[in-house]
């Protein structure tokens, strides 16, 4: 990879440390229709590609990384999320509530609840009790509130239920009623700080042309909600555009024969990017039993990236290669040279990456990676 191309991804990286909240971070609360599921894309990895061929600025947060019960069908996105497969809305906001559940600060949350508190309760021969639902979304408002007094929200009206689903007899009512009834009261909640709008996450679903069952959405009808959500964020302007944009990838991504904790990578404090000088960039947290570290600079104009160990890479690539000392762990800085000219339009990457040697199942490795559009 021509050495120029790092101009553009350490110049971003300092551009973006000297404020840190230039890009808009978002959070995508809900159950398994946002957590999603092994093999499945999720609205998440369509929505941030969608800000990413808008050169819109995102960087999804959350407790949460991936889908559950296995890996994505792609791992090229941020996968930060705070989807809790199962949980009825009440539990997510009691749990919220009470700091169970880690919310993170968010500038802008994506909030589809509601589909649980219908369906757990039918499936086990209960009334679903849809004003528990409200309190607790009540909660996640509240929470989210505290993190960051201006958070606005786009709360979904929710995807339709199969109706001719036998094991879920009425929970179509059920899901009109919450649109129509519910989520009213709590789009009321809404300030000139904090505001709340409905998204349309209902109307134009159609089972089964856009569902995987009788709950959730097929890769098309992913697809569909990352299409309603880009709009009402692009509408409201609550994405930033036209500034550098350094986002998550693939947090905690292993080899899965014994997972490492992920390192962390930053930019070295009061570093100033000046073309033809240095650089510093530091990688912390290495896990004790680490043997090496390594710094992975790379840029892609198209194409999915490439494998390795687990992380998504593309191919073309400069790699930084540390060995660590004996005594292991700790911190690793790298110093890159600039070049005095880059060309534009490339997306660009930084990644951070750990291997161990001696574990007895053989190597395992994991890593934390950053993007730069």
């Amino acid at each position: 990879m021509p050495k120029s191309w790092i101009t553009a991804l350490v110049i971003a990286l300092a551009l973006l440390s000297s404020d840190g909240r230039a890009q808009a971070r978002i959070v995508a609360i809900g159950d398994s229709i946002t957590e999603s599921a092994a093999g499945q894309a999720s609205y998440r990895y369509h929505l941030w590609k969608r800000f990413d061929a808008a050169d819109q600025c995102a960087d999804f947060v959350g407790p949460r990384s991936g889908v559950a019960a296995g890996l994505p069908a792609f791992v090229d996105f941020d996968q930060q999320h705070a989807g809790f497969t199962g949980f009825p809305a009440a539990w997510i906001g009691a749990l919220a509530a009470l700091g169970a559940i880690p919310m993170p600060v968010a500038d802008v949350a994506l909030v589809h609840v509601g589909t649980n508190d219908i369906v757990v309760p039918i499936l086990l021969g209960q009334v679903p009790d849809l004003v528990s639902a409200e309190v607790g979304v009540q909660q996640i408002i509240a929470t989210l509130r505290v993190g960051n007094p201006n958070v606005r929200i786009l709360l979904a009206e929710i995807l339709p239920i199969d109706a001719a689903s036998p094991y879920l007899p009425n929970a179509s009512r059920y899901v009109d009623d919450w649109n129509a009834l519910f989520l009213p009261n709590l789009l009321a909640l809404g300030t000139p700080a904090s505001p709340i709008q409905l998204v349309d996450q209902h109307t134009g679903f159609v089972h089964p042309t856009h569902f995987r069952d009788a709950v959730h959405p097929n890769d098309l009808g992913e697809q569909m909600m990352a299409d309603r959500w880009f709009a009402a964020l692009t509408a409201n302007n609550w994405v930033p555009t036209g500034i550098p944009c350094v986002a998550t990838l693939a947090p905690g991504c292993s080899d899965a024969r014994e997972r490492e904790p992920a390192p962390r990578l930053a930019l070295v404090n009061g570093a100033t990017p000046v073309p033809g000088n240095s650089l510093m960039v530091r990688v912390s947290d290495i896990p004790p039993r680490s043997d090496a570290a390594a710094l992975i600079l790379g840029a892609s104009e198209a194409g999915q990236p490439v494998t390795w160990s687990g992380c998504p890479i593309h191919p073309s690539c400069d790699v930084y290669f540390l060995q660590l000392p004996s005594s292991r762990g700790g911190d690793a800085t790298f110093t890159v040279q600039l070049p005095t000219w880059t060309p534009p339009g490339l997306h660009l990457y930084v990644q951070a990456a750990t291997m161990s040697l001696e574990l007895a199942n053989g190597t395992t490795s994991n890593g934390v990676q950053l993007m730069v559009f």
